[in-house]
């Protein structure tokens, strides 16, 4: 009985000391105005994949909800004081931008909106300094299969195999390490 006490209370340190050492991140998706309702799946399935990119790489990682005000992207100070509010150490503010039509494809049985170009911005959210920010025009992506949610998922993780890197980056040349 002593001995799984023991374990137990070695494991909780050990996953505290883990934690803390880990970065808390926060994302924001946010998309056009004029994208149609059902560019929401798409932009669910964009985060999503970004979500899971940043959880294997051992970050603590939170979300708002996507919102659908996209012209505020451009506001260097967009979702800054959610990210404080959580505690977050980083911020990946994603600006999703769909073409106004709902797009059918009979012939795959398929409904979507297309996403014309991904816009992202890391900030450091204790100094509100943007680390970097990049455009990903979407459509220039050659398509080697048909389904949008694919192509998507590939702008998905390109993004968060950036901002990762651009973390990494940023926090080796940090003083305060």
């Amino acid at each position: 009985m002593r001995l799984r006490k023991y374990l137990a209370i070695c494991s909780l340190c050990v996953f505290g000391i883990i934690a803390a050492r880990a970065d808390t991140v926060t994302l924001s998706v946010v998309q056009n105005e004029k994208a149609p309702v059902i560019a929401m799946d798409m932009s669910n399935a964009i985060e999503d994949e970004i979500f899971g990119c940043y959880y294997d790489a051992g970050h603590i990682t939170s979300n708002t909800e996507i919102r659908l005000d996209g012209s505020r992207f451009k506001d260097t100070k967009f979702g800054i004081k959610e990210a404080a509010f959580g505690l977050s150490d980083f911020l990946v503010v994603i600006d999703l931008q769909y073409g106004p039509a709902e797009i059918t494809d009979n012939e795959h049985k398929i409904t979507y909106a297309e996403l014309d170009t991904l816009i992202w911005r890391l900030v450091e959210v204790k100094s509100s300094k943007i680390i970097v920010e990049k455009k990903i025009d979407v459509k220039k992506i050659k398509v080697t299969d048909f389904d949008p949610y694919k192509r998507s998922r590939f702008v998905a993780q390109t993004t968060a195999s950036d901002s990762l890197s651009a973390i990494a980056k940023f926090k080796e040349g940090r003083d305060d390490k």
